[in-house]
C-alpha cells in the first residue's frame, strides 16, 4: 500500500566500481535506481553497434498483460541497441541493475530494446545487485532477431532481498 513510483532522475548516481565483474573483459550498461548511468562498448567496432537514446515509445508487446502496461506507462526513457548485420560482439554485454540501500517502497520500470540484424550475435548477462528492500522492479526487454542472428541471455541475482522483480523478455 505504501509503494510509490520512482521517477527522480534529476541527479546522477555514483557508480560503485565493486559491482563490476572482476577478471572478465566486457561491455557495460549500468542502471542505478532505474537510471542509465553508463553505456560502454569499449571492446567493439563503433560502426557495428548503434545506441539510440531518443526512441519513440512504441508498444512492441501485443500481450494482454497489466505489468507490461504499467512499464509502458511509467518508463521515462529507454534505449535501443542495434547490432548491425554480420557482427558478432567480441565481448559479452553485462547489464548491471543496482538499487541503493536508501531506496525503499518504490516501483522502478526499466525497458531496453535490442535489434540483432542478420547474422549478428549478442551474449547478454543481466546482473542484479540490490542493496534495497521492498521495491517492485519491472523490467522489459524487446528482442528483434533477424535471420541467423543469435542471442544468449543469462540472468544472475547476486543478493538476497525483499524486492519483487518482474522480468519480461519479448523475443521476435
Amino acid at each position: 500500500g505504501d509503494l510509490n513510483y520512482y521517477n527522480d532522475y534529476s541527479l546522477p548516481n555514483k557508480i560503485e566500481p565493486s559491482i563490476y565483474v572482476k577478471g572478465l573483459e566486457h561491455n557495460k550498461i549500468v542502471f542505478i535506481n532505474g537510471r542509465v548511468e553508463k553505456i560502454e562498448f569499449n571492446y567493439e567496432d563503433e560502426n557495428k553497434i548503434e545506441i539510440i537514446d531518443k526512441v519513440e515509445l512504441e508498444d512492441k508487446t501485443k500481450f494482454e498483460n497489466s505489468l507490461i502496461d504499467l512499464n509502458n506507462a511509467f518508463t521515462n526513457k529507454y534505449y535501443k541497441i542495434i547490432v548491425k548485420e554480420n557482427y558478432v560482439l567480441k565481448k559479452p554485454l553485462i547489464i548491471y541493475h543496482a538499487i541503493t540501500k536508501n531506496l525503499n517502497l518504490k516501483n522502478i520500470n526499466l525497458r531496453l530494446d535490442f535489434l540483432l540484424k542478420e547474422n549478428s550475435c549478442l551474449k547478454l548477462i543481466d546482473i542484479s545487485d540490490d542493496l534495497s528492500g521492498k521495491n517492485f522492479i519491472n523490467t522489459i526487454y524487446n528482442f528483434e532477431l533477424n535471420q541467423d542472428s543469435v542471442l544468449k541471455n543469462y540472468k544472475i541475482d547476486q543478493k538476497t532481498n525483499s524486492n519483487i522483480k518482474y522480468s519480461f523478455n519479448n523475443i521476435e
